[in-house]
């Protein structure tokens, strides 16, 4: 009778079998789900990355454009003042012979 009772039914002690896989388990959980946020961080970063860079090459495109467009007005405005300038010149020449 004694030695029967001298194997202790595991019953979820520090002992027990289900207590090691249970903690494996949820480190791995935990790692996993570490792993899980730094992949969807760094895509968001990355993300952001390459839409900062796309509003940064776009504004330089405006930009650029924006040069281009005031730089092709001011040369019209030029070439119309000296237009008119040479116009008026040939006008004071024909009213003085």
């Amino acid at each position: 009778m004694h030695c029967r009772n001298t194997r202790r039914r595991n019953v979820g002690g520090h002992n027990s079998t289900n207590w090691m896989p249970d903690k494996t388990e949820s480190k791995h959980r935990r790692d996993q789900d570490k792993t899980e946020s730094k992949h969807r961080r760094d895509q968001d970063e990355t993300e952001s990355k390459h839409r900062r860079d796309q509003d940064k090459t776009e504004s330089k495109h405006l930009r650029d454009q924006d040069k281009t467009e005031s730089k092709h007005r001011r040369d019209q405005d030029e070439t119309e003042s000296k237009h008119h300038r040479d116009q008026d010149e040939t006008e004071s020449k024909g009213a003085r012979v």
